[in-house]
């Protein structure tokens, strides 16, 4: 019977704030944060990092629940997936600011990032996300 080899993905499980986040961080220079979309993984972004990396830090994660990160009862907010973003960095050493890509509900994320660090965001780029200019409100005042 022959062997099964597991082969290690590549990055690692660090603890952020209360969960256990799948990390990668590859390449050097300035830092460019990929944020998947609902259901998006690490991985999603294999080709957008392979061009980046040779002069920029790429930053991934898996955020709770995906890839290979562990799940958790906590409800998504955008105010406290801006705080993850920024607790991934300040994880990696990587205190500076950063641009930030958002692709789909992860462009609310990004631009929550941008607002409430706005020292930290060097820039934001949204993918087939939504902006609400003007939110409507879900009762009347």
């Amino acid at each position: 019977m022959p062997e099964l080899f597991h082969v290690k993905p590549p990055g690692e499980i660090l603890q952020v704030g209360e969960s256990r986040l799948h990390v990668l961080a590859e390449g050097d220079g300035p830092v460019v944060v990929l944020c998947g979309g609902l259901a998006g993984n690490w991985f999603d972004w294999d080709d957008c990092a392979r061009h980046l990396q040779s002069d920029h830090t790429v930053v991934r994660f898996d955020r709770p629940g995906f890839g290979l990160s562990e799940p958790t009862s906590e409800v998504p907010t955008v105010r406290g997936e801006a705080q993850r973003i920024r607790d991934v960095l300040d994880i990696l050493g990587l205190s500076g600011p950063a641009v930030v890509v958002g692709h789909s509900i992860a462009g609310f994320y990004v631009e929550g990032f941008a607002r409430l660090f706005p020292d930290r965001a060097a820039g934001m780029l949204l993918l087939d996300s939504s902006a609400e200019k003007e939110p409507k409100r879900l009762f009347p005042r």
